[in-house]
């Protein structure tokens, strides 16, 4: 990014206005979800990952300009465009969808194996897709060379703590009461260990905040000046997402806008709290009642 030749800030974009934000209070968890994930994701093929999308689908970066228009236009009800966009994704939150996966127990899909495949090292992941390409006699040579780390269990081999669940191996030829009895010893145990741990969990999402910190707007700033090649100050930012201008501006270059560019980069952090905001939205729409869905206080958030 260049700054401007002239050393002086530029002018706010035509269709930023703070105004446009002012019933972020009202978003429920799923449109939070959408909000920031069409963000990180128009911000991913035309940035880090370009080279990635033209080579998967040379379509797909072509309507990433439509969908930044979309939300410059009304950055908090461009849902049609963004469903369309997420289609994929949305599924998983019809209720069928829901309620086949939201139990405590359930079959493993397809998508999660390749989300906790994700989460492994790029070397390690590249010596599984090689083994389940070789015959017999070559998965036994490659699992006997890494016999160390193949036999831990998948959640030791997890990054930064970006996976948040474990996968499960029931033997369905025992009794039903000690499949139950070993499953409570598991549960138990994991319980155990999360506690030592202490209450807050890595990467926890805070809407609030994000709301008083001014997080969306911040985001589509950076966008733009990233379009237009351009450097904003601190200043520059928090004059524009903030009422009360200079005084945040300590606060907004410790908080607002390394978040902002978290989630635009897809850091590690922003990818957890998208994890968690994704699962907990299902549950919002399901309507359970869970213990870390409860501590957060108000279902909706409010200003």
């Amino acid at each position: 990014m260049t700054k401007n030749l002239s050393g002086q800030e530029p002018r706010l974009p035509s269709w930023f206005k703070r105004s446009k934000y002012k019933d972020i209070g009202e978003l429920d968890l799923l449109s939070w979800y959408k909000q920031l994930w069409i963000r990180q994701y128009c911000s991913g093929v035309t940035g880090i990952y370009r080279d990635f999308w033209h080579a998967l689908n040379p379509d797909i970066p072509k309507r990433v300009p439509q969908i930044i228009n979309a939300l410059r236009l009304n950055p908090l009800s461009a849902e049609k465009i963004v469903n369309d966009t997420m289609k994929s994704r949305l599924e998983g939150f019809l209720p069928e969808n829901l309620r086949a996966t939201s139990s405590g127990v359930h079959s493993l899909t397809m998508s999660e194996l390749f989300e906790h495949v994700a989460t492994l090292t790029d070397e390690k992941r590249s010596l599984l897709f090689s083994y389940v390409n070789l015959p017999g006699e070559g998965q036994l040579a490659l699992y006997m060379k890494n016999k160390d780390w193949m036999v831990q269990t998948v959640d030791i081999h997890q990054r930064d703590g970006f996976w948040n669940g474990h996968l499960l191996s029931i033997n369905l030829d025992l009794s039903q009461d000690f499949l139950l009895s070993s499953f409570r010893e598991w549960l138990s145990a994991k319980r155990n260990e999360r506690d030592k741990l202490g209450d807050l969990v890595p990467y926890a999402y805070n809407i609030r905040e994000w709301i008083n910190m001014g997080l969306l707007p911040c985001m589509d700033l950076l966008m733009w000046a990233d379009e237009a090649g351009i450097s904003l100050t601190n200043r520059f930012i928090t004059k524009a997402i903030h009422d009360e201008g200079l005084a945040r501006e300590s606060a907004t270059a410790r908080t607002t806008i390394p978040c902002a560019r978290d989630f635009l980069n897809s850091g590690n952090k922003s990818l957890m709290q998208l994890v968690r905001l994704r699962a907990d939205a299902a549950a919002e729409i399901l309507n359970l009642r869970r213990p870390d869905v409860m501590r957060k206080g108000p279902r909706k958030p409010r200003n």
